[in-house]
């Protein structure tokens, strides 16, 4: 199956960052180049597709309804496995990355929600879904 529609890059507009920047220089710090961060994940994920996506078009399928199958022989096998193995290191980095950076995502989140509820008087919530 094809690799789903990313989501859209994310960019902190001046104006927003001023904002934080008056409200808290250290999370102004942490979170500045965030956006920069996604876009470089976004680019890895969307290099996956087309590196993926230009292998599997050499490969011959059978198909059943949606879903297709390939026999590899000894050969075939033997011709492709440096781009299998160029895919499988990329998407462990991608799976390492993105379990970090969202983990680190997800505590700024939690300390620019503090900063809003306290700045602002508001009662933002987040929830993990």
């Amino acid at each position: 199956m094809p690799l789903a529609n990313f989501p859209n890059r994310v960019k902190f507009t001046p104006e927003e960052l001023t904002l934080l920047m008056l409200m808290d220089m250290t999370l102004f710090n942490d979170m500045g180049p965030f956006d920069d961060i996604q876009d470089s994940l976004l680019g890895a994920f969307e290099l996956y597709r087309t590196k993926r996506m230009a292998l599997t078009d050499t490969l011959p399928a059978k198909m059943s309804g949606i879903r297709g199958t390939t026999d590899l022989n000894k050969a075939t096998m033997i011709k492709i496995a440096p781009k299998a193995t160029e895919l499988n290191s990329l998407i462990q980095w991608m799976y390492q990355r993105t379990q970090q950076d969202s983990k680190e995502a997800w505590e700024l989140l939690e300390k620019l929600r503090n900063l809003l509820n306290k700045e602002f008087n508001l009662q933002l919530r987040l929830e993990q879904k």
